[in-house]
């Protein structure tokens, strides 16, 4: 063979080996560069088919993802914009089944089992600090600590109640819990980390990927005494703010959905007087609340009335009672809807017992899942 070798469009053949020149491939095909490797970091098996199905419904790319899978249970995602990819690494870190996919970039050439996979963009809150730390150099130098700088929060302001940095994080590490700041004075203050969209790690050493229960250290001992050194509390917890959730003196409000309206109650009603009469607009909420709500009223006719007992007065004009039966007899017998009427009036009875939105706002859907079934 000649010793130069022979070339072939950009491929060179010699004894050394084979020479694949790509840039004329990217030139012609861009899509090369839109690739992305990575790896879940789970202790269990992954199934492929189930992961790319979720992976893709997460991600929602407009010009859609090919993901193949690779050796040493890689997956290649190649995406057909570059926008596509760039939202991908940038709105991560990206769960599947609550375990961390780490994906970065690869470039053509590249063979996907020599990426190194071990790092990950994560947002980090930092609490705790003294007043007037929360600025840029200050989370620049945490970083430090915790990995490498990537970006800082525009939002955080000096009166706000922690600061979020974004930092690389080396998932072969354990996780860092806390730090020390120094303040004017000369002492040391402790700061406390929290991380976002934190999925599986170990409470024993710290580590993403796996749980307590298979971690390899807890096999090195001979008894298990219980001791974590990690827990939950590196996991951020949303409260909502101004709610009864938060604030103990404060009550949520409630909509009123109950049948009060009476024409001496002076209450106001949930529906205003023009949705009197008029044929209720399944197609959105307000509609289907008014059928629930006209659905109740006439549940109250039957079952917070004596339904088998009236009074009446013979024709003689005695003072005796007599049974009359309030449901007509052709209605004896108990249908499927009738089975689900007391259901709705317990519900009914039950709301105004909720002093959380949230719980209001299940009863209310369940509610309207039994008035479905009703009308069937």
């Amino acid at each position: 063979m000649d010793p130069n070798g022979l070339n072939l469009g950009g491929l060179t053949l010699a004894d050394e080996g084979l020479t694949l020149n790509l840039a004329s491939e990217i030139a012609s095909s861009p899509i090369l560069e839109h690739c992305l490797i990575g790896r879940v970091l789970a202790d269990r098996q992954i199934k492929f088919a189930y992961f790319a199905e979720r992976m893709a419904s997460t991600w929602k790319p407009v010009k859609r993802v090919t993901i193949l899978q690779a050796e040493g249970e890689r997956y290649l995602f190649q995406f057909h914009h570059k926008m596509d990819a760039t939202k991908v690494l940038d709105d991560g870190p990206w769960l599947y089944d609550n375990f961390h996919l780490v994906a970065e970039k690869i470039a053509p050439g590249v063979v996907p089992s020599s990426v190194d996979l071990n790092h990950m963009d994560m947002w980090v809150q930092v609490h705790f600090l003294p007043f007037g730390f929360i600025q840029q150099r200050v989370g620049q130098g945490i970083d430090q600590f915790l990995g490498e700088f990537k970006a800082y929060d525009i939002w955080n302001t000096a009166h706000s109640s922690y600061m979020r940095i974004k930092v690389k994080l080396d998932v072969t590490q354990p996780l860092k819990k806390e730090w020390r700041v120094r303040v004017n004075d000369g002492n040391y203050v402790p700061v406390f980390f929290k991380y976002e969209k934190l999925g599986v790690f170990c409470y024993i050493c710290g580590l993403i990927g796996h749980t307590d229960k298979v971690c390899p250290e807890l096999f090195e001992i001979n008894s298990d005494d219980g001791v974590r050194g990690w827990g939950p509390d590196l996991k951020p917890v949303a409260h909502r703010v101004g709610t009864s959730a938060t604030n103990k003196w404060l009550q949520d409000l409630i909509p009123d959905v109950n049948a009060r309206g009476s024409a001496n109650s002076g209450e106001q009603q949930m529906f205003d007087d023009s949705s009197v009469g008029a044929a209720p607009n399944l197609s959105n909420l307000q509609g289907r609340m008014m059928v629930v709500h006209q659905e109740i009223n006439s549940l109250k006719q039957y079952f917070l009335v004596p339904q088998n007992m009236m009074v009446a007065r013979n024709e003689a004009g005695s003072s005796s009672m007599t049974p009359v039966p309030l449901l007509n007899s052709s209605s004896a017998g108990l249908s499927i809807r009738s089975l689900f009427l007391p259901a709705l009036l317990f519900l009914d009875c039950l709301q105004p017992l909720c002093l959380s939105q949230v719980y209001h706002a299940l009863l209310v859907m369940l509610k309207m899942m039994l008035w479905i079934l009703v009308q069937r």
